[in-house]
This record gives C-alpha cells, structure tokens and sequence, in this order.
C-alpha cells in the first residue's frame, strides 16, 4: 500500500476538517429543539473523550498535566474562548443566522489581521497584503 506523504496527509486532513465543518450546520439544525447549552455541553465532553483517546493513541498524554500546570490561566482563557465561539455558532444555526456566523467567520481573520498591523506594526509581505486586499 502506498503511504501518503506528509503534505497528503495534511490534505486529506484539510479536506475532512472543511467537509466536517462545512456539514455541521445542518446537524446543528437538525438540534434546533435542543437547548444550545446542552449541545454545547455534549459537544464539549465528546470532544474531550474523543481527543483524550487521540493523545493517549499517540503516547502524548503525560504531557497534559504539566502543560495544564505551566499556564493554568491561558488555558482556562483558551477555553472559555473556544467555548464562547461555539456556544454563538450553535445557537446562530439555531436561530437561523447560519449565513450571518459564517460572514463573521470570513470576516474575523481580516480584522486580526488588521489589528496586528494597527496595534503591533507587523508588517504583511506583498503576496500577503495582497491576499489580505483580495479577500
């Protein structure tokens, strides 16, 4: 059997992500008699068990600890966050605002983009300015 490379491996893994993300709107919907909460709720802890078992497959789970114990903060900052983003993206296709959560997903890069810039003079490479004007 012929093994995919590293950079076929990190397209197939694109190419799931965009189809998984792309199609959770409908089963979003599909929930829309369930509480937002709950399905954060649910969310979150299959998340937790699925990847739990991702990093234990991978021999990486005596790292959790310590990276929990280096930055508790930052962590617990990440997850309220990530948290927050889900919460409004469920209760947007709930509410039938899926395409209004999506422009906010298409939007959101190009402001970090511009606050990086504004607020921490980063500077763009042309092909990245460029990018950035285009979208």
């Amino acid at each position: 059997m012929n093994r995919l490379s590293e950079a076929g491996r990190g397209i197939l893994a694109m190419v799931a992500a965009c189809t998984i993300w792309g199609l959770s709107p409908i089963y979003y919907k599909l929930l829309a008699a369930v509480p937002p909460l709950e399905v954060l709720s649910h969310r979150t802890l299959w998340s937790l068990l699925f990847f739990g078992l991702v990093i234990g497959a991978q021999g990486r789970a005596a790292a959790v600890p310590r990276l929990i114990r280096q930055d508790p903060l930052r962590g617990a900052l990440a997850a309220l966050t990530i948290s927050s983003n889900w919460f409004v993206f469920i209760l947007s296709v709930q509410i039938g605002q899926a395409v209004e959560a999506s422009l906010g997903y298409y939007i959101f890069p190009l402001f970090a983009v511009l606050i990086g810039a504004f607020a921490f003079q980063e500077r763009l490479a042309p092909a990245q300015a460029a990018a950035v004007a285009l979208a």
